[in-house]
Parts: structure tokens; sequence; C-alpha cells
């Protein structure tokens, strides 16, 4: 069983992109262009937002991602150090992009267009996470289904040592059904929940998916 610490550690493992949020007065006609009037840079991913998220609330972070060895990608590793987040973080050589998201919004929040890539990193290959040490002192550990083959691993491992596993289905991939098995806690969205259950009928989704999946669904 994991030790207790004062200051109890959340493990993730999960894709990370760096965002460019800006807002402009209104969105140009045709080909025309507009001045920004407001632009942040954040760090996305559902899983290390909800590691950070925990982090800020008084928990130890721990993440595991892999990255293009490019500017993003080292933006984002130092971002989440300096956001007190451990990072495991694989930086491939042979890769040219890390996820990347460019959003505008109109000032009224009417209108909202986003461009994304995922860049050409993929998942770990064997050997390049030691999930092991990953989840060494870990009372949780947080999968969103985006990376399911490593994350299925990580999930095993973390069942078979007595540590709870949470699936943040908000924003999740192909084949995830394993991993809503492995899980103790299931955070599920609208859409998995009908994906999962078969129905369209919310109530009956949480219903099916809690007498077959998880022991605590939350919807």
């Amino acid at each position: 069983m994991p030790q207790v610490s004062e200051r109890p550690l959340v493990v993730g493992l999960g894709r990370v992109e760096l965002q460019f949020l800006g807002v402009v007065p209104r969105f140009p006609e045709g080909d025309g262009e507009t001045e920004v009037d407001q632009i942040s840079i954040q760090i996305g991913g559902s899983g290390a937002v909800a590691v950070g998220t925990a982090s800020q609330l008084g928990c130890q972070g721990r993440f595991a991602c892999k990255l293009a060895e490019e500017f993003a990608g080292s933006f984002i590793l130092q971002a989440l150090n300096e956001a007190g987040i451990e990072t495991r973080g694989v930086l491939a050589s042979e890769r040219n992009l890390s996820g990347l998201r460019f959003e505008v919004m109109d000032r009224e929040f009417s209108r909202r267009v986003a461009y994304f890539s995922r860049g050409d990193v993929g998942d770990f290959e064997d050997g390049e996470i030691d999930i092991d040490r990953l989840i060494d002192g870990a009372r949780a550990v947080l999968v969103d289904g985006l990376l399911p083959r490593s994350q299925v691993k990580l999930a095993e491992a973390a069942s078979e040592r007595g540590i709870p596993v949470i699936f943040d289905g908000t924003d999740f991939g192909d084949e995830v059904g394993e991993l809503v098995a492995l899980a103790d806690v299931l955070i599920a969205s609208e859409r998995l929940a009908s994906e999962l259950a078969r129905t369209d009928d919310l109530e009956q989704s949480l219903s099916l998916i809690h007498i077959s999946e998880p022991t605590r669904p939350v919807g």
C-alpha cells in the first residue's frame, strides 16, 4: 500500500498541448484581418489540467507526457515544472511537433473558432516510461483515454497496488472500454455515457455504467 503523505500525490499520464487563446473585437469578413485585443498562452490537455488543479488544491502532482524536442515541447515542460508539477517527460528527438491549439473568440463570447494539431508524437513506446517509478507513492492515478495503450498499463499497475484509478471522460479517444473497466471513479461526459451504454437516455446510461463498470460513476 502507498505510504500516507501530508500532501497526497496525484499521478497522471496523458496528452498535453500548448494553447494560444485570443480575443478580438470582431471577426473579419472574408480574407480580412484584425488585431487581437487579449492573448493568453496556456497549457492544455484534460490530464495535465486536472493534475495541475489537484496541485493548486494542496496535493502533490506528477505528470508523464511525451513531447517533440522543439519550442512547444520545451515550453510545456518548463510551464508544468513552474506550476509545481513533477514531470516525467520524454522529449522525442525524431518528432517535429507537440500538440498545439489556436483559439479565438469575440468580445461578446458569441463566436469561437479553434484550430488544433495533436502533433506527431503519439503514445509512449515500450521502455520510454517506467510505470513503477511513476506511481511510486501515489494516492490516486488519473487517466483520460487519449493515450489508451499506456494508460491501460498505468491503470493495471495502480489497481494491483490498491491505488484508486480516476478516469476523466470529458475528452476521450477510441477504445476506452478497458480503461473504464479499470476505473474506480468515472467522470463521464454525456457523450461517453451514451457510447458506453448504447442509449441516449442519460439517467439510463449512468445506471447501466454503475451496474457493469466502475464502482463510483460521476455524471
